[in-house]
């Protein structure tokens, strides 16, 4: 897993600070746009004032090519801008991908928060590929265009930012009116995938039960409400777009009129007519654009907030790392408290321990209790909520997660491969020599498994790939574990999904593997492994207490003699 500090808008900051190249590029060619779209009011003066009046057919064709080859140096910087958007946009995504996925992939809905991290990152990355940023690039020239348009005349210049100040009127009334209710049918909208997500996943008990229909009410009732409100969302956003665009004509027809009255009276040149049209035009454009694409820009900011919540400085920092060597297999919890990723109360209470080179402890509990948050908390993928893990003396997580993967090996309670080969899968899709592979599925015990598969050790698995029965994924998951002589070793049930006959197994292969000097942690409440292991720690009512092995399993004999409760000492809090 992935290192997650807190969240902080410092990591935004830090990627726009990161790809300022693109940004300053584009602004480069904003500039060069919005100088250049002066080509065409410039030269309709010329012609009117100069040509017109003069009969110079030299200086119409001097002046006619000049303004040829500025608005093809225009084209050519229109469609830069939108080669650097597009290429910001593929910039952008390449460097907050990881981060992002890996602050999603430690929340404790993490398939949920994946899909909707990568989703809000996807969107705001078409955003900008699509050129949606132009017109908050333009933005800042408005003031330019008015200002010429007062110069041409002051009647034209307060007729243009007149406007302009009634354009964004029309912006302010749609945010209004549109934001809540996008934020509301993009929250029904979720609401309704998980559901499907959720039935989707129990398809065989839904199946099963004859609630097909029913589910498929309830799922559509959602996607219903979720289209009500979008569709009366939308049509107050193309209602004010209308205004919008009959608005931009009506000040169109304004300002030729005005322009016509004021040549009438010799206050201003004919040119100056179809001059200030087109200038109003460019000057109103920006605020008409974004109003057009309004919609689209608050879902966009949507999801940029959620994105910056995801952003913490660290993570965004792409330096090499140093490995470190191999470190020695003591395992330490100093003050170490255990709860959900952004929770506030802990779910496990302060603790101390100390586990030595060879040791394996045994976690038991009721359901619910948080066995599987603790062990998640000591592989690095949940954040601590207070104290440190350190193994051989290195804080777990501080120490870069590709680098500390290196030494750690985790069996989760559900087993899920990833699209891909059974090898890529056990050898944790890294490239290598098989023969660590070969090692670990030999340790695993399912080398006769694996080569009765289609194509053996190539046969794909996961989504899309061939069935693979639970067992299956068991073994390959613990292989996937045992990959690369891990110095912590954790496992979540490891024999949940087991034979009786591997699950007998599996207590001879953790007393094998403590004498290389590892350090194991296993949740479960098999009676094979319980007589193996060399403490044995029991969470209940938020607090964790340990014995050990021998202590326990004597409290557990007379437990079945008396029917009484095994006795354990309380951890250090």
């Amino acid at each position: 897993m992935l290192k997650v500090p807190s969240a902080t808008a410092d990591g935004a900051r830090m990627t726009l600070l990161a790809l300022r190249r693109y940004v300053t590029a584009a602004a480069g060619f904003t500039l060069a746009i919005n100088l250049l779209m002066l080509v065409s009011p410039l030269h309709m003066i010329q012609v009117y004032d100069r040509v017109l009046t003069s009969g110079s057919v030299d200086t119409l064709v001097l002046i006619t090519g000049l303004a040829v080859v500025l608005l093809l140096v225009y084209a050519v910087a229109d469609a830069g801008r939108k080669s650097i958007f597009s290429l910001l946009g593929r910039r952008f995504a390449e460097r907050l991908e990881l981060p992002v996925f890996a602050s999603a992939a430690a929340s404790p809905d993490a398939a949920r928060d994946v899909s909707a991290a990568m989703g809000s990152l996807a969107t705001v990355q078409k955003f900008v590929i699509s050129g949606g940023p132009a017109p908050f690039f333009d933005a800042p020239y408005v003031p330019l265009f008015a200002l010429l348009l007062f110069f041409i005349h002051p009647w034209l210049g307060a007729i243009g930012l007149a406007g302009a100040l009634i354009l964004i009127g029309l912006a302010v009334v749609m945010e209004l009116t549109t934001r809540m209710t996008v934020e509301e049918t993009g929250r029904r909208e979720g609401l309704a995938q998980a559901f499907l997500a959720g039935a989707s996943r129990q398809y065989s008990a839904v199946a099963g039960m004859g609630m097909a229909s029913a589910v498929f009410r309830i799922w559509q009732r959602l996607k219903s409400e979720a289209s009500d409100i979008q569709s009366t969302s939308g049509d107050r956003s193309n209602l004010l777009a209308a205004i919008s665009r009959s608005l931009r004509q009506v000040l169109q027809v304004i300002m030729l009129s005005a322009g016509a009255y004021l040549t009438l009276k010799h206050e201003v040149s004919p040119g100056a007519i179809i001059a200030s049209s087109i200038i109003l035009s460019r000057a109103l454009a920006p605020v008409d654009q974004a109003l057009g694409q309004w919609a689209q820009i608050v879902k966009v900011r949507e999801a940029w907030n959620k994105l910056v919540m995801r952003l913490p400085p660290e993570a965004l920092d792409a330096s090499e790392v140093t490995p470190i060597p191999r470190p020695e297999g003591k395992l330490s919890l100093e003050g170490l408290s255990i709860g959900v990723p952004g929770g506030r109360d802990p779910l496990i209470a302060r603790m101390g321990l100390a586990l030595e080179p060879g040791s394996l402890m045994v976690v038991i509990g009721a359901n619910g209790s948080g066995k599987t948050s603790f062990l998640q908390t000591l592989t690095g993928a949940w954040p601590v909520h207070s104290g440190i893990v350190r193994l051989g003396g290195r804080d777990i997580h501080a120490w870069a997660g590709e680098d500390r993967g290196r030494y750690v090996g985790y069996l989760p309670q559900d087993v899920e491969l990833l699209p891909g080969t059974v090898r890529e899968n056990i050898a944790r899709f890294s490239e290598g020599e098989p023969e660590p592979v070969f090692e670990a599925v030999r340790l695993a015990g399912c080398s006769e498994a694996i080569l009765r598969m289609g194509k053996g050790f190539d046969t794909p698995v996961g989504p899309g790939g061939v069935h693979v029965s639970a067992g299956q994924r068991q073994s390959i998951g613990l292989a996937r574990a045992l990959y690369g002589d891990p110095v912590l070793l954790v496992l979540d049930e490891p024999t949940a999904h087991l034979d009786s006959t591997r699950a007998a197994a599996m207590a001879g292969l953790l007393r094998d593997l403590k004498a290389g000097g590892r350090v194991m942690i296993v949740a479960t409440h098999d009676l094979n492994i319980l007589n193996v292991a060399d403490q044995v720690m029991n969470l209940s009512g938020g607090y964790a207490s340990v014995a050990s092995g021998e202590d326990y399993r004597k409290s557990l004999a007379e437990y079945k003699r008396n029917a009484g409760m095994p006795i354990a000492r309380e951890v250090v809090t």
